[in-house]
């Protein structure tokens, strides 16, 4: 039985930084019967690279319709550092 050649090891493809931001809407057709009437907001990710490190943020800011109760303001913000 022979031995197996060592692979060469292989380097991760290196994250790209940058922001993207996204509209978020549901489709009146997908929300289901007396719960959630409508979800309308963004959603905004940024990648910034400092060194060797590399730092995620998330920002969302949603509002959800629901019947009869008006509108609930959603935030999140998620930063890993």
């Amino acid at each position: 039985m022979g031995l197996l050649a060592p692979h060469a090891a292989t380097a991760a493809a290196p994250l790209i930084t940058g922001a993207a931001t996204y509209e978020l809407t549901l489709d009146a057709d997908s929300a289901a019967a007396g719960r959630m009437l409508g979800l309308t907001g963004t959603m905004t990710a940024v990648i910034t690279q400092a060194c060797e490190t590399y730092r995620p943020e998330v920002d969302l800011a949603a509002e959800l319709e629901g019947p009869g109760r008006g509108t609930l303001p959603m935030r999140i913000k998620s930063v890993h550092v």
